[in-house]
C-alpha cells in the first residue's frame, strides 16, 4: 500500500522464525528481499511469525535477510563439500551436520532446516523448478 508505505511481503519474510525456503530459489529470495527493503516502507508485514511495531519489523527483514544468507551459504558449503547427501526433506544428512550459528535457536529451525538445506542443494544442482 505505497500511501501509508505499508509492504506485506507473504512467504517472503517470516519474522523470528527460521526460513523453511519450502518453496522458490533460495537465491531469489534474497534479491526479492533486499529489492523490498529499497522501496523504503515504513511497516513492514510477513506471511507468518510475529508481529512487532514498526521499527522491530524493519530491523527484523534485515536481520531476516541476514539469517537467509547464512543459511544458503551452510547449505552451499555442505553441498559443495561432497560429502553430505541431500535427496530429499526426509532423506537429508546434511542438516545433522549444518552449523546454524546464531540461528539454531530460531524459532521453527527443527521443523524447516531441512526444506531450506534440500531446497539450496536444489538450486545448487539446477534442478528446482
Amino acid at each position: 500500500m505505497p500511501a501509508p508505505k505499508v509492504l506485506f511481503l507473504s512467504e517472503i519474510y517470516d519474522h523470528d522464525l527460521f526460513p523453511s525456503m519450502a518453496r522458490g530459489y533460495p537465491s531469489e529470495w534474497l534479491e526479492t528481499i533486499r529489492k523490498n527493503q529499497a522501496i523504503g516502507a515504513k511497516f513492514m508485514f510477513g506471511g507468518h511469525g510475529f508481529v512487532d511495531d514498526a521499527a522491530t519489523m524493519k530491523a527484523g527483514l534485515e536481520e531476516f535477510r541476514t539469517e537467509l544468507a547464512a543459511v544458503i551459504a551452510e547449505g552451499k558449503r555442505l553441498h559443495d563439500g561432497g560429502v553430505y547427501a541431500c535427496h530429499s526433506v526426509t532423506d537429508c544428512d546434511a542438516v545433522w551436520t549444518a552449523h546454524w550459528g546464531a540461528y539454531d535457536g530460531w524459532s521453527e529451525r527443527p521443523i524447516q532446516e531441512a526444506d531450506a538445506v534440500f531446497r539450496v542443494y536444489q538450486e545448487a544442482d539446477g534442478a528446482l523448478k
